[in-house]
């Protein structure tokens, strides 16, 4: 009996430790599985190039810190621009950084258990049928070039703060003044500024991760940020080379067009849909553009009066616009008023804007042109990428979006828009605040 009974126990001892090494071997396998295996495995092909799910996860933390950076040097010259304002605006400028590094804190935490990021796959996709179709056709940029227009655009990122602080701002360079400020950067200048602004910002920025999320690391050097920052550099000349290269400037249509200033008092854009909120809210705005307008019948310069109303730049440096385009009432003053004359208050569906007409012109369609090039590069990336071969290891589902995304906008800079559209063209509508 006594026998039986140790035998038994035996059997127990031995299933039970069969159980545990099974549940032991489980955690390991799926350890490797989540751990080891995914991360490496294959996710998406072009032509002989492949990346993998720890790619991947590593190109969403950089593009995520990479950005914050950014964000650091736009804010950087404002912070200088106000240094002997530190008692007024202490507050303020302590807490602008925090939310940032809050920011990039919960964004770099819902990465660590976030999935496939199907948007990021197919993105990258379109990157590597650029660069692979570029090189492919022989139509590359050289290295030196960027390097100068990475430094050249980290620098004036860094000032752009100041500029915003400025009164007397003047009009950005042409792309022909662009171009001769990269000429006079060389390779071992623009490595210097590289290196230094991204080593500074993400050596300050993990300092600041740290001691905001503790435990929360940075996991990449700054060789990488580099490579990355010199990546997206090259995709951006890359994307206007070969646009232009498809489209020359000579093929834009030349219309009548109209260079103008303008002062825009605006109305919330929700209300702009209702036709009763929408008279509501022009009615007390009307009184202040008349105001204005009798300003500018004194003689009041209107670039200054412009300028004490508006949220930025656009209307205040002149511009040249299609006039068609236009809201109605915006539409008729720039089409009849004459050259150096300013309008009476116009009344359009989202505010009361004055105008003052410069000049008239045929001139190219820069619009019709940028839709013109933004097409032929999606036709000639699509042409291409049946040419590298795409493969997906991963299927997206069926809500993501598909492969033939445009490459979206500059990664360093906001787009570029015309400045009537923000206020006066039915396009500009939706965006106006």
């Amino acid at each position: 009996m006594a026998i039986r009974r140790r035998s038994r126990s035996q059997r127990i001892l031995l299933e039970g430790a069969a159980v545990v090494a099974i549940v032991l071997l489980g955690m390991g396998l799926r350890v490797l599985w989540e751990d080891i295996y995914l991360p490496s495995r294959p996710v998406a092909q072009v032509g002989d190039q492949t990346a993998s799910g720890s790619y991947f996860r590593k190109l969403l933390e950089l593009q995520v810190v990479y950005s914050a950076i950014l964000e650091q040097l736009d804010t950087a010259g404002a912070e200088a621009h106000q240094a002997d304002e530190r008692q007024a605006d202490h507050q303020h400028r302590d807490q602008a950084p925090t939310d940032l590094v809050s920011q990039v804190a919960a964004e770099l935490r819902a990465l660590q258990n976030a999935p496939m990021d199907h948007a990021l796959i197919d993105h990258w996709i379109l990157e590597e049928t650029l660069l692979q179709g570029a090189e492919r056709e022989q139509r590359g940029v050289d290295d030196t070039a960027v390097l100068a227009a990475l430094a050249q655009a980290l620098q004036a990122d860094a000032q752009e703060g100041d500029h915003h602080h400025d009164d007397h701002q003047e009009q950005a360079p042409d792309a022909h003044g662009k171009q001769a400020d990269r000429d006079s950067i060389s390779p071992d200048q623009a490595r210097q500024i590289i290196d230094s602004t991204l080593s500074a910002r993400l050596t300050r920025l993990a300092a600041q991760l740290e001691q905001n999320s503790p435990g929360l690391s940075i996991n990449f050097s700054p060789d990488e940020l580099r490579e990355y920052a010199l990546r997206l550099q090259r995709l951006d000349l890359l994307r206007d080379r070969i646009a232009e290269a498809l489209v020359p400037a000579t093929s834009a249509p030349i219309v009548p067009q109209v260079q103008a200033q303008s002062l825009f008092l605006s109305i919330p854009i929700s209300l702009t849909k209702d036709v009763k909120l929408r008279e509501t809210a022009l009615e007390p705005r009307k009184a202040e553009a008349d105001q204005i307008y009798a300003r500018l019948m004194a003689g009041a310069d209107f670039s200054v009066i412009a300028r004490e109303h508006a949220l930025d730049d656009h209307g205040i440096t002149p511009y040249w616009t299609i006039a068609q385009r236009l809201l109605p009432g915006a539409r008729e003053a720039l089409q009849t008023l004459p050259i150096g004359q300013i309008s009476q208050p116009v009344k359009t569906e989202v505010g009361w804007g004055i105008y003052k007409v410069l000049s008239r012109e045929q001139r190219p369609d820069e619009q019709q042109l940028r839709q013109m090039r933004e097409d032929a590069l999606q036709s000639w990336l699509t042409t291409q990428q049946a040419t590298l071969g795409i493969t997906r290891f991963v299927e997206p589902p069926a809500e993501a979006p598909g492969p033939h995304e445009d490459l979206g906008p500059d990664h360093r800079q906001p787009q570029q828009q015309d400045a009537p559209d923000d206020h006066h063209s039915a396009a500009g509508r939706s965006s106006h605040p």
